[in-house]
């Protein structure tokens, strides 16, 4: 019989399960001659000669071990982008025409970029965290439907609904051409 080496000290190696044993021994109590040695970390004994899988070497499983789902508030938030801007722009122009000056409808259209582009990386991190494949910032800097057909693309192994806030948002540039139609009628039934 050989002797085993533990970190703390030599054992016979009469005091480990043979070969044939070593299933009996993972589901029966372990010796108390054991205890010293590793029972702490002890966690799987696997049928090779020796081998010790400890509970350092296994991670545990996580709660969320399957991937999320792909909808995030931020895609949608980001989908009705055009028609949030559009209103907002109408309602300026329409409440307060003396404050509609040329260089607020920059800041409109600027404060509105910068949300779209806050969305954007807010779905991108949510679908990280989510284990899923987010598309890259970089489709942000063309445009938002550049940035959601990215995302759907990316993730439409998954399901058919990565394609809805594509279609959300070319539905929401509707909004823009029914607010210009009714600006022009305002206006035409004013004057």
């Amino acid at each position: 019989m050989g002797l085993i080496m533990s970190d703390t000290t030599m054992v016979s190696a009469e005091h480990y399960p043979r070969r044939r044993d070593v299933h009996r021994a993972v589901t029966e109590p372990v010796d108390i001659q054991l205890r010293p040695i590793h029972v702490e970390a002890l966690s799987h004994v696997t049928p090779q000669r020796g081998y010790v899988i400890t509970s350092r070497d296994i991670a545990p499983p996580r709660a969320d071990a399957r991937p999320g789902s792909p909808g995030t508030p931020f895609v949608w938030l980001l989908a009705v982008s055009p028609a949030t801007y559009a209103i907002g722009d109408f309602l300026f122009a329409v409440l307060l025409p003396r404050l509609y000056a040329p260089p607020l409808p920059l800041v409109i259209l600027g404060i509105f970029v910068a949300a779209a582009v806050l969305f954007g990386l807010l779905d991108r991190a949510t679908l990280s965290s989510r284990r899923l494949k987010a598309p890259s910032a970089l489709w942000l800097l063309l445009t938002p439907i550049a940035y959601l057909i990215a995302r759907a693309a990316g993730l439409a192994d998954r399901r058919r609904s990565t394609w809805a806030p594509v279609a959300v948002w070319c539905a929401s540039l509707l909004v823009p051409l029914v607010l210009g139609l009714v600006t022009a009628w305002i206006f035409v039934s004013t004057h």
